[in-house]
């Protein structure tokens, strides 16, 4: 063996299952060792000299580096038998990575905040959200832009006869009876009347907050301690069985108390509900106290009036406990609220830095312990409230990715203390937050350095961090695990909802960082590399892809009621999943067409190859949309989502097996678009076998399409919205109320509706908001900017709004 690092690079032995192996010599292209006369190097600066020690010092971490990785995929491999991040071919072939030589690949920064700048309307940007990879993939950007091309879509929607008709006549009745538009909200009341309309009914205000404290919300939700606050709730509303009780809601102060209440209610309420399926069963079987629950739901409107108690806290010089868990409990609605667009807005910046200055000036950044703290709360109890803003802080980062707001040296609180003698919920309740923190730890330190803007990481670097978060993703439950797990109690129902949440949280968060790599590795024409991260994505996002088989009716073992007690508190974090899978097989899909419309000589073998692969693709993105059409009706994201993408689906991405003859104008548009970025993908190089390595990776989703009974099912490429109305009602409404526009104003102050459909819906809703996966404005307005995804031009959105509203005879 020879010795120096010259004979490391050219020859080494290696420890590798117990034995000595020696490799080929390796001769590098370019020279790590100082080879000049010394008589000529005694005359070099001092700073060569330390250039040249940097990189060798750089060179041995990198060959101890990959030692570390090649052992710890062998005992990945050994230990699992789904390994998520396996030699790559190009490895396999030249034994780089394995045995520490990197390619000079290797080296290149990966950028990640290249096109993250932000559209507008958004109200932030991130490089981890979909829309960066609307812009870095040239084939989801091709999409966008052969979209865009209003009159072309128009042609394609001209079987609808009743367009032209309805246009006129919404046209006429919109602007005869715009004095009907409001131009002010209708809950635009003094606060103590609006509040007090929502706790006139006693009875079902204390009949929601033992429904809260006796289901997983409490559990799911810690953020209240029951006896205290039923204690706030009696002093507000009176006693539980005290018939001559009164609303005593006259004091500022008390604001914090009624908007934590009505939260309360709103929670509660959606607990309530399957879906729009009373949890109770039949309504035969109900008690008396089910019924009122179920027959008197507490609505959205709620918000208006906890968004006016949240006002009016603010405006108190003190900010008490009470003021932070109220802005607290309203982050964590907002990501499951049914009425936002995508349940990220709660995780903005300004909303984010809202509630940590909440925290910051109650002290409860502070562990109780080292600091006087005004109430006699449980130490444990403050320190979880600290560690949820913590992981909202966690959830932005992993989901937007922008950077943290939270800093260790800003709070001192420690993790709960585990005492045995604590109630079994309690104890429960504490070990998952102190769990979670190993996670937080991680996640913290992957994408402060991947995302750090001043020091970029190189592709080895990325990968080198990348593997505890695949180390940690191996050692969870999976799915079918968590759904092996016993669902008996609230608690154990509780930890089902936690541990399926994070597991989703994480593998979504390595499909995305995989992508990142992916697309460089296209830019760069790297066939081998392309191939395999291709491959990676698909085998992380079929490790998600069972959830679609709690929406299949005629699936019994999926029960979203019977593992995780409140679908409503889980439901929204599925949409999320749904949506980046069926991102992911949209640029299946699109690469597939793209060849085939740009190659007219395809051997006979490939093709056949790139139809199965569109067949099975194709399939799961019907059993996504139809996942999200059974959910359409309860919540917006939903809504939004599956009109969109199924007339991708059926229209644009439309493709027949074989060679495509004649060309659409959807599809010339769509080829126009693709040229205009770039005409030359590294997909265009892989080959048969290639494709069939992609092919049986995808065969993992066509295993739970063949046990669902929704991917053949057809979909609906008209844009109707089905029984969805009150969602369009609510866009117009909002457009109607929507300060952001300087709408014209006639002189008779009435509120031209024409305006709202040409000018108001267009530029508020759709105007570059080129959103997926990330927040926007206003929790009703955003999930219309979801369409911009593919919709950008208002003559789209003019025509689905007349033809959803000629077929429900909405008139405003």
């Amino acid at each position: 063996m020879r010795t120096g690092l010259g004979g490391l690079l050219e020859e080494t032995n290696v420890p590798s299952n117990g034995r000595s192996t020696s490799i080929n010599k390796f001769k590098p292209d370019r020279v790590f060792m100082d080879t000049t006369p010394a008589s000529y190097a005694s005359s070099r600066s001092k700073s060569d000299y330390a250039n040249g020690l940097k990189q060798i010092n750089n060179r041995i971490q990198l060959l101890e580096s990959a030692l570390r990785l090649k052992s710890d995929r062998d005992s990945l491999s050994s230990s699992s038998g789904t390994t998520l991040a396996e030699t790559s071919p190009n490895e396999q072939r030249n034994g780089s990575a394995a045995f520490g030589i990197m390619p000079e690949s290797e080296y290149e920064i990966v950028d990640f905040h290249r096109d993250s700048f932000p559209a507008p309307g958004m109200s932030y940007k991130g490089s981890l959200t979909w829309v960066s990879l609307l812009r870095k993939d040239k084939f989801l950007n091709s999409i966008t832009l052969s979209i865009r091309n209003k009159k072309t879509i128009l042609q394609e929607c001209q079987h609808d006869t009743k367009a032209y008709e309805f246009s006129k006549v919404l046209c006429s009745q919109v602007d005869a009876g715009s004095e009907k538009i409001p131009l002010r909200n209708p809950h635009d009341m003094p606060i103590v009347t609006l509040v007090s309309s929502y706790l006139k009914d006693r009875r079902l205000v204390w009949l929601l907050v033992d429904r809260f404290f006796d289901s997983e919300l409490a559990l799911v939700y810690p953020v209240l301690l029951r006896e205290v606050f039923e204690e706030d709730v009696a002093n507000l509303i009176g006693g539980r069985n005290d018939p001559t009780a009164t609303i005593n809601f006259t004091r500022r102060q008390q604001c914090s108390t009624a908007g934590i209440v009505l939260l309360v209610m709103r929670f509660a309420s959606l607990s309530l509900f399957n879906l729009d399926n009373p949890v109770f069963g039949p309504e035969s079987q109900w008690t008396d106290d089910q019924k009122h629950m179920v027959t008197n739901p507490i609505s959205k409107d709620v918000n208006t009036a906890v968004e006016k108690c949240i006002e009016e806290t603010e405006k108190l010089k003190e900010v008490t406990l009470e003021a932070f868990q109220l802005t607290l409990l309203k982050r964590w609605y907002e990501l499951i609220s049914p009425e936002e667009a995508d349940c990220v807005t709660a995780i903005t910046p300004g909303k984010l830095g809202q509630l940590l200055h909440h925290a910051i000036q109650c002290s409860i950044n502070r562990d109780p312990t080292k600091t006087p703290f005004a109430t006699n709360s449980p130490n444990n109890f403050l320190r979880r409230l600290w560690l949820m803003v913590m992981q909202l802080d966690v959830y932005q980062l992993t989901v937007v990715g922008g950077h943290p707001l939270i800093d260790k040296n800003m709070y001192d609180t420690d993790l709960p203390q585990l005492d045995e003698s604590s109630t079994p919920d309690e104890f429960s309740l504490d070990k998952s937050f102190c769990d979670y923190s190993k996670l937080s730890d991680l996640l913290y330190s992957l994408l402060n350095e991947a995302l750090n803007l001043r020091k970029p990481l190189k592709l080895f670097e990325l990968k080198r961090e990348l593997r505890p978060l695949e180390e940690y993703i191996v050692g969870l439950p999976d799915v079918h695990q968590i759904l092996a797990r016993p669902c008996d109690t609230v608690a154990q129902r509780a930890l089902n909802y936690r541990s399926m949440v994070q597991y989703m949280d994480c593998v979504s968060l390595l499909g995305i960082l995989y992508y990142h790599i992916f697309l460089h590795y296209c830019s760069k024409m790297d066939v081998e590399q392309s191939a395999h991260y291709c491959c990676e994505i698909l085998r992380v996002g079929s490790l998600l892809y069972p959830i679609v088989l709690f929406f299949d009716k005629k699936n019994t073992e999926f029960d979203l009621q019977r593992h995780f007690g409140c679908p409503a508190v889980i439901i929204p974090r599925f949409e999320s999943c749904f949506h980046r899978l069926d991102q992911l097989f949209f640029s299946i899909i699109a690469r597939v067409k793209v060849i085939k419309l740009c190659c007219t000589q395809i051997e006979s073998q490939k093709i056949q190859m790139m139809d199965q692969i569109l067949a099975i693709a194709e399939a799961s993105t019907r059993h996504v949309l139809h996942v999200y059409k059974t959910i359409s009706s309860t919540y917006y994201h939903a809504w939004v989502v599956s009109k969109a993408h199924s007339f991708i689906v059926s229209r644009l991405l439309r493709t027949p097996s074989g060679a495509i003859g004649n060309a659409s104008p959807l599809d010339e548009h769509l080829l126009d678009s693709f040229k205009s970025i770039g005409d030359d993908d590294v997909f265009f190089r892989f080959t048969t076998s290639h494709l069939e390595r992609i092919r049986q990776t995808l065969q993992a989703f066509q295993e739970i399409d063949l046990i669902g009974s929704l991917s053949n099912s057809p979909l609906d490429g008209t844009i109707g919205f089905e029984d969805n109305g009150r969602w369009l009602k609510q866009v117009m409404q909002d457009i109607a109320n929507d300060g952001r526009n300087d709408y014209v104003f006639e002189d008779d102050r009435r509120f031209p509706a024409q305006t709202a459909l040409n000018s108001g819906y267009a530029s508020s809703i759709y105007e570059g908001n080129e959103i997926t996966n990330g927040a926007s404005v206003d929790a009703d307005v955003e999930a219309s900017a979801v369409l911009n995804e593919f919709f950008s031009g208002y003559d789209i959105e003019e025509y689905l709004l007349k033809q959803s509203a000629a077929e429900y005879g909405i008139h405003f």
